[in-house]
């Protein structure tokens, strides 16, 4: 996680399918602000301003 200068430390990655992430960032406050995909993965930055078209 990463915020301005500071990140937090590294932890265990989990997977989470893209037809579920907007349902798991809704319970945190959180929302998909954008998405792309990249050799067949997926990469989403969630956050708390206005959320993707």
């Amino acid at each position: 996680m990463e915020r301005g200068d500071a990140a937090s430390a590294w932890f265990p990655w989990a997977q989470v399918g893209l037809d579920a992430i907007d349902g798991l960032a809704a319970e945190v406050g959180l929302h998909r602000m954008a998405a792309t995909e990249d050799c067949g993965r997926w990469f989403v930055e969630l956050g708390r301003g206005e959320a993707a078209a």
